[in-house]
This record gives structure tokens, sequence and C-alpha cells, in this order.
């Protein structure tokens, strides 16, 4: 995060504890995607907290590696995993299929900046106190036009998708990383990419309220009649 190792670093513990709890209650194979979604975002944080001691190190080989960890999180893997993870456990057909545009649109973000990553890649650096990303790739983008719809097939597959579920609580923590993303944008735009991780990372836990009503359900014996 954007804050500090210390802070990066206890997200990033607590959540793959949490993670890996949420990994073994999860009831059914279909739910592990979504119930994965805490132990990844900490790791994410991990990534970012080792990345906070590198660049206070002055290590540049392991800035730039765990750089393009940290946005290899964000920007390849987040539009994949989002929509796949919502679409598993949807049992409407509907939804489901609206679901998985949202995914076809992750794919097509996602090898986009994973190209721009790989072709134009800039290491973090310590900017006022902060992680800045400087997202070097993103100025072709901007040059031929294609940034603004990049960004909005980013936010289908991160955030409709979460949306578009006829779970009220997963419904609710698409609602909640969307409006993280816009406060964020709004308050700190410079540092979007890694205030924004670091926000949803935390809105996470209601990940794990879920596989918790999940497992109740299917755990809850069935009244017999009579």
């Amino acid at each position: 995060m954007c804050f500090s190792a210390t802070a990066s670093f206890t997200a990033g513990f607590a959540l793959s504890a949490l993670g890996l709890a949420t990994l073994a209650l999860a009831p059914a194979p279909r739910d592990r995607a979504f119930a994965a979604i805490p132990l990844l975002f900490g790791l994410q944080q991990l990534t970012e907290g080792a990345l906070w001691l590198a660049l206070q190190s002055d290590a540049p080989v392991l800035r730039s590696c765990l750089t393009a960890g940290f946005t290899g999180f964000a920007e390849v893997l987040w539009p994949l995993w989002a929509p796949l993870a919502v679409w598993l456990i949807e049992p409407e057909p509907r939804r489901r299929q609206a679901i998985a545009l949202c995914g076809a649109a992750g794919v097509v973000v996602a090898m986009a900046l994973l190209f721009g990553l790989v072709t134009d890649f800039a290491p973090a650096e310590l900017r006022d106190g902060h992680i800045f990303y400087g997202l070097a790739h993103y100025n072709w983008f901007r040059d031929t036009h294609l940034l603004v719809p990049l960004m909005a097939l980013y936010v289908l597959a991160t955030c409709v998708a979460p949306l578009l579920s006829s779970d009220r609580l997963v419904a609710t923590f698409g609602a909640a990383v969307t409006a993280s993303l816009v406060a964020t944008f709004y308050a700190a735009a410079e540092y979007l990419v890694s205030v924004w991780c670091f926000f949803a990372a935390l809105l996470s836990v209601l990940v794990a309220v879920w596989v918790a009503g999940r497992r109740q359900e299917t755990t809850r014996p069935i009244a017999l009649e009579g």
C-alpha cells in the first residue's frame, strides 16, 4: 500500500490467513475461486510490503521484480479471476451469460495490459513518501485513444461482474469495491493502483462472510415432515 510497509504486511498476513481459512471452509469446488480472493489479496499486499523494503534499501533488481508482481496481480490476474470466480458460483443462466461477457472483457484487457507491461515496463518509485507506479505502458494506450476503452473493460471485469450476481452479499462486495474505486479516483488518483487495491483487499473480508454463510446453508440439517 502507499501508506507504509507495516500497513501492507499487516493486511497481507491477516488476509492470507483468512484466505487459507476460507479455502478450507469452501463447501464446494466451484466456490473455491471466490473463496480464494482474500488469499490472493493477501499475497498482493505482502508483495507490496516487500516492495516498500526494496525501495527503501535501493535494490533495483528486487524492486523491478516486486513491481512486476504487484502490477501483475492488479492488471492481469484480477480482470481474469474476478469474473471467473463470480461466474462459477452464479446459478441463474442469464446472469451467468452476462458475467461471461464481463469475463471476455477481462481477457481482452488483461492481455492488452500484459503486453504493455512486457514491452514498456517501469519499476515503481518512492514519491513524497508513497509508492508510485508510473505505468509507462499507459502512455501508448493514451496516445492511441485506447486507454479509456481498456479501463472500461477493466471495470466491467472487476466491478460489474460481482454486481451482476444474484447473491446479495456478492453483489454487495461488488458495490463496495466499485465505491472504493470511485472514492480513490477522486481522492488519490496519482496513487490509484496502490490505494484501491489496498481498500479492495480489506473489503474481501466480505468473501469470508459469504463462505461462512454458504457453509452454514450446506450443513444445515433438513427438517423432516410429519
